[in-house]
């Protein structure tokens, strides 16, 4: 097998396979399945990612990244450190809808598999960690933009309640199937801006 038939037949594979895992979930997606669409035999497959469990490591893998290009390109895009800051809450809602309120892939995967799974400990983890430390940059450049304004905000602790509410904002979005639930998560977010007693 040469190199670029290798890279076509693991770029095929990962491709079907990311998307039923996505939708259908790790435990219900047959290997099976995926090998017919993709038209590889299993010895194929082995060769190319050893076991199921590989495979989905690399679908998680590549997940993270594409989810974070996508919130930093969205985020990116707004004016100021305060548009910024509000943004990463505003740019999950319709990323939701485009994935037709599945849900967090990297939440879904914790709830098929054992919490010590070494695929759920370290890709998701990564994954999680990834977004709050953008959250904290971002509550960081906002506090520098007005120290009198912002003197109150503690970033550490601004993320990781910033965490909570995108975490329930997409659970809230795949229980009732709509975007809609995406309001009180940003009127949420914009409390963390004010100054408390």
């Amino acid at each position: 097998m040469d190199a670029n038939t290798e890279l076509h037949d693991r770029e095929k594979v990962l491709a079907i396979a990311s998307e039923m895992f996505f939708y259908q979930g790790f435990r219900n997606t047959s290997m099976e399945e995926v090998l017919q669409r993709a038209g590889i035999g299993r010895a194929r497959f082995e060769k190319l990612f050893e076991t199921k469990e590989k495979l989905l490591r690399e679908y998680l893998r590549r997940r993270n990244d594409h989810d974070a290009d996508m919130i930093w390109g969205c985020v990116s895009k707004c004016q100021g450190p305060r548009e910024r800051f509000l943004g990463l809450i505003e740019c999950i809602a319709p990323w939701l809808g485009d994935h037709k309120f599945r849900g967090c892939a990297f939440l879904n995967i914790v709830a098929e598999l054992p919490a010590h799974s070494p695929l759920v400990g370290s890709e998701g983890v990564a994954h999680y960690e990834r977004l709050r430390s953008l959250a904290q940059h971002l509550a960081e450049e906002l506090k520098r933009s007005d120290p009198i304004a912002f003197d109150h905000l503690d970033p550490a602790l601004v993320a990781d309640e910033y965490m909570v509410i995108i975490t329930g904002a997409i659970s809230l979005a795949t229980l009732y199937q709509n975007d809609a639930a995406a309001a009180p998560p940003l009127r949420a977010v914009e409390q963390l801006l004010r100054k408390r007693d």
